[in-house]
């Protein structure tokens, strides 16, 4: 999108004199600078694909050539391509919009939900029990469902059977939240500070996982920041492919026999991000294909635990925070 020039061929950032239409002291285009309204949100998806179509370049390189942007940043060509940072920023955004976008679409679904408009008294009690009963165990929370139950129990016990320490903190926090909302309430407030909690935690784990290829690799040939951009590049096709494959899932819904069999794509995707790991590693670090697989394999099992742990532990801190 063009910008109109000023007049005034003063450089408005470093008051140097504009010869055309970018300083060439400092590049600032030398354009008017106050803009529309939603200039303000477009500016950054402008500034990603801009004119020479490196946006583009970048994602067809990112999901059909493994290790190429990585060893294009590393060589030095980086002017063709959308940085690192950058475009795991732009695709991690993308990816967390689009899911909250999916399933908030669905709150009106929710099989826990039960309609007591209108409804005899009778019928309701039926309902409550029969939805007491399908709630999954995994949603109670803590020893007790209530304060006054949980203070009134821990008061006739002997010191030497009393709760403590993070078992305490635990009950209580769970007691309080199981007064404060409804089982359905607690399910979706669970699920929107999981949501939010995923991004945060995947950022997190980046430098871990950088780490763990540092670990594996020479230390005199690869410096910690190789693998950090090894890192982004995997991370921003595992977001992308996923963000597309979730989008492809909401378009199936509305066909029922092509729904059924989704789950046949995630299974071959789950296998491309494997392949995609291993020829990228190949391909980034240069060892012959026996050494590179042996260590594909063995950070492909480190990782796997990690992200066990990391899961747990999102899930966790989902749980605390809820209240």
């Amino acid at each position: 999108m063009e910008h109109r020039l000023r007049a005034d061929k003063t450089c408005l950032n470093c008051r140097r004199v504009v010869p055309e239409r970018f300083c060439t002291h400092c590049g600032q285009e030398n354009v008017q600078p106050r803009r529309p309204f939603h200039y303000l949100f477009t500016h950054f998806v402008e500034d990603l694909v801009h004119y020479d179509s490196s946006f583009y370049k970048t994602v067809k390189a990112l999901l059909f050539n493994p290790g190429r942007l990585t060893n294009e940043y590393l060589s030095g060509r980086r002017k063709s391509y959308v940085p690192p940072v950058k475009l795991y920023i732009f695709i991690n955004l993308l990816t967390f919009f689009m899911i909250s976008l999916f399933f908030s679409g669905h709150d009106g679904d929710s099989d826990l939900s039960i309609d007591l408009a209108g409804t005899p008294e009778r019928v309701v009690k039926v309902d409550s029990t029969l939805a007491e009963k399908q709630t999954p165990a995994a949603l109670r929370m803590g020893e007790y469902k209530s304060l006054r139950e949980m203070d009134s129990v821990e008061s006739r016990k002997p010191d030497s059977l009393k709760m403590t320490g993070i078992r305490y903190w635990y009950n209580r926090k769970a007691a309080r939240a199981q007064e404060k909302y409804t089982v359905e309430q607690l399910q979706e407030r669970f699920y929107e500070k999981f949501m939010s909690t995923v991004p945060k935690g995947i950022f997190l784990y980046l430098p871990v996982f950088a780490l763990v290829l540092w670990i594996f690799q020479n230390k005199s040939r690869w410096l910690y920041y190789d693998h950090g951009v090894f890192t982004l590049h995997y991370f921003s096709f595992l977001l992308l492919t996923f963000s597309l494959l979730a989008t492809v899932e909401e378009l199936a819904g509305m066909i029922d026999f092509i729904s059924d069999w989704m789950w046949l794509p995630w299974l071959m995707l789950l296998g491309y991000w494997i392949l995609y790991f291993f020829k990228a590693h190949r391909r980034v670090y240069r060892e012959s294909e026996l050494i590179s697989s042996t260590k594909s394999l063995a950070m492909f099992v480190v990782n796997l635990s990690l992200i066990f742990i990391f899961i747990v532990g999102v899930l966790l801190y989902s749980a605390i925070i809820i209240d």
